[in-house]
């Protein structure tokens, strides 16, 4: 009887200190969230004392901790985003507001011709379209580069999809005296795309090629490895190689026509989201004169 009651003390002295170790790392474990809490480290809970309970609980504590560090993260990077894009639009804004506020001031000076106003009215016209295409694209961009931005995809011919904008795009360019050079494949697998994009991504790339190019853009498709491949190509004066590695990289501007390069980035963007790639190549003509 006498050893069975000491058994119980034994017994009954370890489950005491037992539970107030595990209440002491309880305390500590607080005192350390409420640390991390307060001085908004990125630590994590780590344990002196490792039982079943607490391991429980410090591993979902640590879920909690790390899930919020990444959302910190993420709203860190999107604040920046914000920033630079802020930026950008400023800087972008800058030629086109400051043309079109000088030809209004030339206009209201009452010091030129009819002739001059109404060709300066143009000109107002024809920058702030730009500037309005220049809105759409910055907020497009910033919309489609969110990371749950997605789109529909549909089974789609791309080849006759291109056929089609380029039908419709022939007699505008011709005004322009840019003609179309089109070998597109006759039959080809469809690949899964979304319509609207597909157009957009084809028009700002045709956009650019016109933009930049001489008087032809030569467009053709082949299969590579079971893959389509549709290539876009132009000859310029005024693109140079080191122009053609940064071409869909929004970060990168050009002084040409006021170039900002949100087109082609917007396409990249766009082609990724679909699971598809785009590149740019540059290949030197060297012209020999006899």
């Amino acid at each position: 009887m006498v050893f069975i009651v000491i058994v119980l003390l034994i017994l009954l002295v370890i489950f005491v200190s037992l539970f107030f170790l595990e209440c002491k790392e309880i305390k500590l474990i607080t005192n350390k969230l409420k640390q991390i809490n307060t001085n908004d480290t990125k630590q994590i809970i780590t344990m002196n004392l490792p039982t079943k309970n607490n391991q429980e609980l410090v591993s979902e504590i640590n879920k909690i901790l790390l899930n919020k560090q990444e959302i910190e993260i993420q709203h860190c990077n999107k604040e920046k985003r914000i920033k630079t894009t802020i930026t950008n639009v400023s800087h972008d804004m800058k030629t086109p507001l400051t043309a079109i506020l000088g030809y209004i001031n030339l206009i209201n000076s009452n010091q030129i011709s009819d002739e001059d106003k109404e060709r300066y009215l143009k000109i107002i016209e024809k920058r702030a379209v730009s500037l309005q295409k220049l809105l759409i694209d910055y907020f497009d961009y910033s919309y489609i580069n969110e990371a749950d931005y997605c789109l529909a995809l549909e089974k789609i011919d791309v080849n006759e999809y291109c056929r089609e904008i380029i039908a419709e795009l022939y007699d505008s360019y011709e005004k322009d005296k840019v003609r179309f050079e089109v070998n597109l494949l006759e039959v080809s697998p469809k690949v899964m795309a979304n319509k609207i994009s597909v157009r957009r991504i084809i028009e700002n790339i045709f956009q650019n090629a016109k933009k930049y190019g001489k008087d032809k853009i030569k467009v053709t498709s082949y299969l590579e490895e079971n893959k389509l491949i549709i290539s876009i190509s132009n000859q310029s004066d005024m693109i140079t190689k080191k122009d053609v590695d940064k071409l869909f990289d929004r970060n990168h501007t050009t002084d040409i026509k006021n170039s900002t390069g949100l087109g082609l980035s917007i396409s990249k963007t766009l082609l990724e989201k679909m699971g598809h790639q785009i590149e740019a190549s540059y290949k030197k003509i060297l012209s020999l004169l006899k």
